[in-house]
C-alpha cells in the first residue's frame, strides 16, 4: 500500500453505485472508493474540476445524499469529488 498520499482520513475501497444529477441527467457510475470527506467514481465524460453536483451514494442496503465538487480527474483513475454537504443522513431500506 503506498503511503505518499496526505489524507484527512482513511479511503475505503469500494464497488457500489453513485446516481449523479448534473445539467437535469441523472448519471449512474461505478462508486470506486469513498471516505468521511469524498468519493471517487470510475472516469466518466463531461466532468470538469469545479463542477457541483448532487448525489446519492448506495452501499448495501443504505443510501447517503449529498452535494459534492469535482477536486481532480484522470482517465484512468477516476474522478474525485469532496463532500460539500450532507443533504439528510443516512436512509436504511432494509430490515
Amino acid at each position: 500500500m503506498d503511503n505518499s498520499e496526505l489524507r484527512r482520513s482513511d479511503r475505503i475501497p469500494y464497488g457500489s453505485m453513485a446516481e449523479i444529477a448534473k445539467d437535469g441527467l441523472v448519471r449512474v457510475c461505478k462508486l470506486k472508493d469513498i471516505s468521511e470527506t469524498g468519493f471517487r467514481i470510475d472516469y466518466v465524460e463531461d466532468f470538469v474540476i469545479g463542477d457541483k453536483i448532487e448525489t446519492t451514494l448506495f452501499y448495501g442496503d443504505d443510501k447517503l445524499h449529498v452535494e459534492a465538487e469535482v477536486m481532480w480527474e484522470d482517465v484512468h483513475a477516476g474522478i474525485g469529488f469532496k463532500i460539500v454537504n450532507v443533504i439528510g443522513g443516512i436512509e436504511h431500506s432494509g430490515i
